[in-house]
């Protein structure tokens, strides 16, 4: 199917892409191979903050079906960092390689030694993504803090105790606290 990439337009698609985001995560199990709902609202929410002096219209990018249907995302989440939202019944090494080079001509970040650089997110069983970024150069990362994590138990176990380091305590976050958090 041939699929047409435009970039965002106005807030209506932001309400589109959201729908879609929730969408995926159905459809995926609910795992994250796309970002989860809560993940993409607190983004937009701070998108100033991680992306300042830019404008979303310019850097999220959105691949429709000739019926209006959305079939993929590509957006930054801070500049340099990219990540790819794909609707698995969409999902092709071309469409894949389309998203890859869109993010290399715009979503790319000028380091200190003068170099472009870009980070795409991949989960680490995802063979195809793996192959065509390495295909294209790319090289394997594995940054200390961004560890993999799915978040996904069923309800019906206990939850299993956990023994916390000494001196550590975990409590809910309470609303005036949030502002705490940037």
């Amino acid at each position: 199917m041939q699929l047409h990439m435009r970039r965002l337009q106005n807030e209506q698609d932001y309400w589109n892409i959201r729908n879609f985001i929730r969408q995926v995560f159905t459809i995926n199990e609910r795992r994250e191979f796309s970002w989860h709902i809560a993940r993409f609202d607190y983004w937009w929410a701070r998108r100033h903050e991680f992306l300042p002096d830019t404008r979303m219209e310019d850097v999220v990018f959105i691949w429709e079906t000739p019926g209006g249907e959305i079939a993929a995302v590509l957006h930054p989440e801070h500049k340099g960092i990219v990540f790819q939202q794909v609707h698995p019944g969409f999902r092709t090494v071309e469409l894949e390689v389309e998203m890859m080079a869109t993010a290399e001509a715009h979503l790319g970040a000028t380091k200190a030694d003068g170099k472009r650089k870009i980070y795409l997110a991949v989960d680490r069983n995802d063979r195809m993504r793996r192959e065509i970024l390495q295909r294209r150069g790319y090289s394997w990362f594995e940054h200390p803090k961004a560890q993999e994590h799915q978040r996904r138990r069923y309800l019906n176990e206990p939850i299993q105790p956990v023994r916390l380091p000494a001196g550590y305590s975990v409590w809910s976050l309470r609303e005036d606290e949030i502002p705490d958090r940037g």
